[in-house]
């Protein structure tokens, strides 16, 4: 349950009031019906508070709705890229893969696991030609000139090369640059 700020105060003030009411029963050393009284009058006291904040409307359940729907929103989005019929990665600002879809990895024969974390120059699925290309629209989306969309060979696992048309996007947080995403449509096969 959330509590907001006006709650805190009012569940504050029914806690120290019922600390005040047993330090005063113990420290008055009256007889057991006056303690019996005050500590009555405390959990009588704490019910009402309890009662105050559970039915007394927080203002809240508005914003809670929306970010619900907004989380709503992220998954069914995070569903549409994951299950996209086109490769998606995406790369962090020095180059380093921190996604890709299921297409991604049908089409590549490489798994998340082997490739998340390395740099694109790295995997070692781009031909000498392709992977000049891919580091030149890098660093031309990296400096927020993004490209129209190009053709790049790539290498599956098991070897075979296959083309793409590859349209880098860049990615901002807060007005700054922090990756490109990356959208290939599959051509099929490389004509040998």
């Amino acid at each position: 349950m959330h509590i907001d700020f006006r709650h805190r105060a009012i569940v504050l003030f029914i806690a120290i009031a019922v600390a005040l009411s047993i330090a005063a029963a113990v420290f008055i050393r009256s007889d057991v019906n006056t303690n019996m009284k005050i500590a009555g009058a405390a959990v009588i006291v704490l019910a009402i508070g309890f009662l105050i904040e559970i039915t007394v409307p927080s203002g809240k359940k508005g914003e809670a709705h929306e970010n619900i729907n907004y989380l709503k929103s992220i998954s069914k989005f995070q569903d549409i890229v994951e299950n996209a019929p086109d490769p998606i990665v995406v790369l962090d600002k020095m180059g380093f893969l921190t996604y890709m879809n299921r297409a991604a990895e049908e089409i590549s024969g490489y798994s998340r696991k082997e490739l998340v974390g390395k740099h694109f120059a790295q995997m070692k699925m781009l031909p000498p030609a392709s992977l000049a290309k891919a580091a030149r629209e890098f660093s031309k989306t990296m400096m927020g000139e993004p490209g129209p969309p190009h053709h790049l060979d790539f290498t599956r696992k098991d070897g075979s090369v296959f083309t793409v048309d590859a349209n880098h996007q860049p990615i901002s947080k807060d007005g700054k640059l922090i990756g490109v995403e990356v959208i290939f449509r599959y051509f099929g096969e490389k004509k040998k």
